[in-house]
C-alpha cells in the first residue's frame, strides 16, 4: 500500500509533502507503484479504490510508453501545452551529436529528449524551472556534468535517496531538469529501454516521486494541467507560463 512518511513541514509558499495533504489520484497511484513494483496497475488501482479513491483512466494511462510512433506527437502536446515555447524552435534541426555524446556519457538517451533537443535550446519556463538541453559542440560537457552529479551525489552518500543511486551506477539517476528552488528532475536509467525510463523527481522538502512517463510527456502533462507533481510551490505551473530559450551561440 502507500508508504507512510514522517511529517516534514513545507516551505513557505510550497504545497505540503505527499501523504499529508490530499493528492491527485494519478500521484498516489504513482506513489503506489513506487512502493509495489511488483504489483500490477489494476491491482494498485483497486487497492486505491479500497481507500476512496478512483484512479481514472487518464491517470493509468501514466504508465511508461515505448512506441517510436508517440514521440511526434509528445512534442506536439507539450508544445499546445506551453504555446509561447514555440517561438524559439528551431529553424533547421539542431545537429547534436548524439554519438559522440552517448559514448562520453555511457549510455543512448529516450527519442523524445533527442526530438526535443533537436528542435530547442535550453529552455526556461517561467523563470523557474530550466531544462537542460545539450548545446551543438559541447556535447562533451554535457555529457561529463550528467555523470558528474555533485548535488546527487552528495544526497546519495548522505543516504537521502531512498533507494535511486547516482549515474553511472546501473540503474542511476541522469538529471534533466532543475528548479531554482531547488526541485531536481531526473531520469531513472532502467529498464534497458531508454523510451521506457521513468521521470524522478526530488522536491525541496525532500520528497521522492517517480512518474511512469518521460520527460517530455511529464512536461506536457504538468503545463497541460493533466499531471500533479506534489510538493512544489503553490503557484506551480502558472496560468501562463512563459518560456525562455537560450541561444546556442557563445559569442
Amino acid at each position: 500500500m502507500l508508504p507512510s512518511r514522517a511529517a516534514t513541514p513545507p516551505r513557505p509558499g510550497r504545497r505540503a509533502r505527499a501523504g499529508h495533504v490530499p493528492c491527485a489520484p494519478s500521484a498516489l497511484w504513482c506513489h503506489a507503484r513506487r512502493a509495489n513494483p511488483s504489483r500490477g496497475y489494476r491491482r494498485v488501482c483497486g487497492e486505491l479504490l479500497v481507500l476512496g479513491v478512483k484512479v481514472a483512466a487518464s491517470a493509468s494511462s501514466l504508465r511508461t510508453r515505448s512506441s517510436w510512433s508517440v514521440t511526434k506527437n509528445l512534442t506536439d502536446w507539450l508544445e499546445a501545452a506551453l504555446p509561447s515555447m514555440t517561438r524559439w524552435r528551431a529553424a533547421a534541426r539542431r545537429s547534436v551529436d548524439w554519438a559522440a555524446l552517448e559514448a562520453d556519457l555511457g549510455t543512448a538517451l529516450p527519442s523524445d529528449y533527442r526530438s526535443l533537443a533537436e528542435a530547442y535550446p535550453l529552455l526556461l519556463i517561467d523563470d523557474f524551472l530550466a531544462v537542460s538541453i545539450p548545446r551543438p559542440g559541447a556535447e562533451a560537457l554535457w555529457a561529463s556534468a550528467s555523470r558528474e552529479d555533485e548535488i546527487l551525489q552528495d544526497l546519495y552518500e548522505m543516504g537521502d535517496t531512498e533507494d535511486y543511486v547516482p549515474f553511472p551506477q546501473p540503474g542511476g539517476l541522469i538529471s534533466w531538469a532543475e528548479s531554482n528552488s531547488g526541485d531536481c528532475f531526473y531520469r531513472r536509467t532502467s529498464p534497458a529501454d531508454p523510451d521506457a525510463w521513468p521521470v524522478v523527481v526530488r522536491t525541496d522538502n525532500g520528497e521522492w516521486i517517480e512518474f511512469p512517463v518521460g520527460a517530455v510527456e511529464f512536461l506536457a502533462g504538468v503545463y497541460g494541467r493533466t499531471l500533479h507533481v506534489p510538493g512544489m510551490p503553490g503557484n506551480f505551473p502558472s496560468d501562463f507560463p512563459q518560456v525562455l530559450g537560450l541561444s546556442d551561440r557563445t559569442d
